[in-house]
C-alpha cells in the first residue's frame, strides 16, 4: 500500500504536529529534511498588505538580533515563501505561503504555566526572575533600535528554572 504524501513546507521541512494557532498565522513542529533537526514554522493564513508587511518586519528584526545570540531571544533560522503541502487541505495542493522557521524550545509558555500552576499562581519571587529576564530580552531588542511590538503571555517561553521548581 502507497503511504500518504508528506506535509511540507518549501519541500524542505516535513510537518510532524500543529503547534498552535492565531487569526493570522499556525505554527506547526517541522523537522528540516536534511539534518533531522525540530524547529518550529509559522504559516501566513491570512496574505493582506499589512500582515505582509508586518511579517517582513519580523523577519527583518529577527535577522539583526540573530549574530547577538541572546538566551532571552527566539533565534530565526529560515524563511521565504513556498509551497506548503497539506493532505488535509486544498486537496493536498500545495500554496504558496509565507513562512518564517524558529529554534523550537521545548519550554512552556509563561500563559501555560501560570494557567495550569498548581499553586493558584506564580507568586512574588518568581514573578521578580521572570519579569527581570524579559527586560533583558527587550532592553537587547530597544539597543537596537527595534521593538517588539507583541509581548504577551503565550510568547513568553520558560526556561530550565521551571525544570528546577518542580513546576
Amino acid at each position: 500500500m502507497d503511504s500518504e504524501p508528506e506535509d511540507t513546507i518549501d519541500s524542505k521541512y516535513i510537518i510532524k504536529s500543529k503547534k498552535g494557532s492565531g487569526a493570522t498565522s499556525t505554527a506547526f513542529i517541522v523537522k528540516e529534511r536534511n539534518n533531522n533537526e525540530e524547529y518550529i514554522a509559522k504559516i501566513l493564513i491570512k496574505e493582506d498588505e499589512a500582515q505582509k508587511l508586518y511579517y517582513q518586519n519580523e523577519i527583518d528584526n529577527l535577522t539583526v538580533l540573530k549574530p547577538f545570540n541572546n538566551k532571552y531571544i527566539i533565534k530565526i533560522i529560515d524563511s521565504g515563501i513556498g509551497p506548503v503541502k497539506r493532505k488535509n487541505r486544498n486537496k493536498g495542493k500545495p500554496l504558496n505561503q509565507r513562512y518564517i522557521v524558529f529554534e523550537h524550545c521545548e519550554k512552556r509558555e509563561l500563559d501555560d504555566y501560570i494557567t495550569y500552576s498548581n499553586r493558584g499562581g506564580i507568586g512574588e519571587d518568581f514573578s521578580k526572575i521572570i519579569f527581570h529576564k524579559i527586560v533583558e530580552g527587550v532592553q537587547l531588542i530597544h539597543t537596537k533600535g527595534l521593538c517588539h511590538r507583541d509581548i504577551k503571555l503565550q510568547n513568553i517561553l520558560l526556561h530550565d528554572y521551571v525544570k528546577q521548581k518542580n513546576c
